[in-house]
């Protein structure tokens, strides 16, 4: 038996997740800083709610990664949502046009980035 077929992450079977796909941008300095900000907000939200996390290169070639994030309670989508929605920088609007669900293969797909990169694809 192969280890990597005897691990199965617990988050795999959580079924309310969110996704957005963000653009570091090679040629401007100031957004590549704003989105790094970004990036960083929610991966601290994500820490602060106990909600998982995962970013995956979307398309090297444009600076695109995709960050994903589980939950396994509406509470802590809730309270995450809360902290977004309360950033000067993201507040409602990010959450309308930004965060999506991704699907069900989506998820199944960047739980397989061993088998090289995906393409962002947040439904």
């Amino acid at each position: 038996m192969n280890r990597k077929d005897d691990f199965q992450p617990y988050w795999q079977d959580e079924t309310d997740w969110l996704c957005t796909v963000e653009f570091l941008s090679a040629d401007d300095p100031e957004a590549r800083i704003f989105v790094s900000d970004i990036i960083g907000y929610l991966f601290g939200y994500a820490h602060l709610t106990n909600t998982r996390s995962l970013a995956l290169v979307g398309d090297p070639g444009a600076n695109a990664y995709e960050l994903l994030f589980s939950f396994s309670s509406s509470e802590e989508k809730k309270q995450f949502l809360e902290l977004v929605r309360s950033n000067p920088d993201m507040e409602n609007d990010y959450i309308e046009n930004d965060l999506l669900s991704p699907t069900t293969e989506e998820v199944k797909d960047a739980r397989s980035t061993r088998d090289g990169p995906t393409t962002p694809g947040c439904s």
